[in-house]
């Protein structure tokens, strides 16, 4: 069963039509509509906003997603609702994290989202969980473009894990090597397309480790 089926079983469960579920959601029917085709691409912003209006969490959507397409009625999956106090993390819907040659970022503004969806990674207790979406292709296989990740806000990272930073207003992820008995540290694209570069001198003053890869999640 995929997101879709799942969008429509859940507003059926609320006897709600799509142009219900747009009022409540906030989202625009014309996407309720694509969302409930099974072709359909759909954010993850506009997907909690319809978990929300569905009263359900994200695990609804993301819990036993390769099972058949059709099952008997009587076994319809059970619609959780969402924990209270709600969970939330923030969401930074105008940044980009660049697996390429770095972008620029200006606007900071971030949004409160439901969280629980975090209990698939085993991520419900940690703290300072941020999520952004990645731009370009150097991380490719390993993080695709438009890939969202799940990051852990953090001042020091371990030798060979893929981290975030702010270099000169351009914020980019990379696996971070530490040279040993070396002042640098060596920035390496997963893609080899695209080269690894090295942040050594006055620069290491300037870089700002942002947070730590702890999840990512496809864009559907």
């Amino acid at each position: 069963m995929n997101i879709s089926q799942k969008i429509k079983i859940g507003r059926e469960h609320k006897n709600m039509t799509q142009a219900d579920l747009a009022k409540t959601s906030g989202v625009p029917i014309d996407s309720i509509k694509r969302y409930e085709r099974v072709d359909s691409n759909i954010t993850i912003t506009n997907l909690v906003k319809i978990a929300q209006a569905l009263e359900v969490d994200l695990n609804f959507f993301y819990e036993e997603y390769h099972t058949p397409t059709t099952i008997p009625a009587q076994s319809m999956p059970h619609l959780p609702h969402s924990p209270t106090p709600q969970h939330t993390i923030k969401y930074y819907p105008n940044i980009r994290v660049s697996a390429g040659y770095g972008i620029a970022n200006f606007e900071e503004e971030f949004e409160l989202i439901d969280a629980t969806f975090l209990n698939t990674f085993n991520l419900a207790n940690v703290k300072n969980l941020e999520m952004v979406q990645v731009q370009g292709d150097s991380m490719l296989p390993y993080i695709e473009d438009g890939e969202f990740i799940i990051l852990e806000r953090k001042s020091d990272f371990k030798n060979g894990e893929i981290i975030v930073f702010n270099l000169n207003d351009n914020i980019y992820i990379k696996q971070a090597l530490r040279i040993p008995n070396q002042n640098k540290i060596s920035c390496i694209s997963k893609n080899p397309l695209f080269p690894s570069f090295d942040i050594e001198g006055d620069d290491l003053n300037k870089m700002q480790l942002i947070g730590i890869l702890r999840a990512k999640i496809k864009r559907f």
